[in-house]
């Protein structure tokens, strides 16, 4: 079994029109994608992690959604959307990929900071392959790397969305981590521009995400 890592980007931007909304708006990010499926009607399923004031995207939410219905989970800097919604054309042939062969999808899917998704598929390289050549002509995707599929290998790192890794650079370079520490969640803070209360959830997520793929 092998994966292969890249990022895809669909010739709009956006997959949905609601990121289209986001992506406008500076003060906000796109993080991640922690689950992505197709129900039987044909409409689908998603989480969405978003950063940024919560008010502030619970406010593009509620302007512009369009979708059939939709959750909101707040944290402090982060907004979890978990949302039913009619697909896209990309993203409804998207979903018949995912159908059609069998891989798997590391989640979560992470956007970068030039607003492409993050993923990595784990599947036989004749499926790779067929997967590849089934991708929407208006979609783009770029293999950043590829190898024999290891649970709990460096990967790990691929798990996390870009500002948690932004985060846990700047706590290592801070040197939170050392011992005796220091640094504090303020100082890891000021280096990323975030609150402290913030860094501490981020921090949290962080290593539970790879305390849980380290320990079996």
């Amino acid at each position: 079994m092998r994966f292969v890592t890249g990022t895809i980007k669909p010739d709009k931007g956006f997959f949905q029109p609601m990121e289209e909304a986001l992506l406008a708006d500076p003060e906000v990010r796109r993080e991640a994608i922690h689950h992505l499926d197709r129900l039987a009607d044909g409409s689908a399923v998603a989480m969405y992690e978003i950063s940024g004031d919560p008010d502030r995207i619970m406010g593009i939410i509620q302007e512009h959604d369009q979708s059939i219905g939709h959750q909101i989970t707040r944290g402090d800097g982060t907004v979890l959307q978990h949302t039913h919604f009619e697909p896209t054309p990309v993203v409804d042939r998207l979903l018949d990929v995912m159908e059609e062969y069998e891989f798997a999808i590391d989640m979560p899917m992470v956007f970068t900071e030039g607003g492409r998704l993050r993923v990595t598929l784990i599947a036989n390289d004749d499926t790779i392959s067929e997967v590849f050549a089934s991708v929407p002509d208006d979609t783009h995707f770029e293999v950043e790397r590829t190898g024999e599929y290891e649970a709990g290998s460096g990967r790990i790192f691929s798990l996390l969305t870009e500002r948690q890794r932004e985060v846990l650079r700047a706590a290592i370079e801070c040197g939170y981590y050392q011992e005796p520490r220091q640094a504090t969640h303020a100082d890891v803070a000021d280096a990323v521009g975030l609150t402290a209360t913030t860094v501490g959830e981020h921090l949290r997520r962080i290593e539970a995400t790879l305390m849980n793929e380290i320990v079996p």
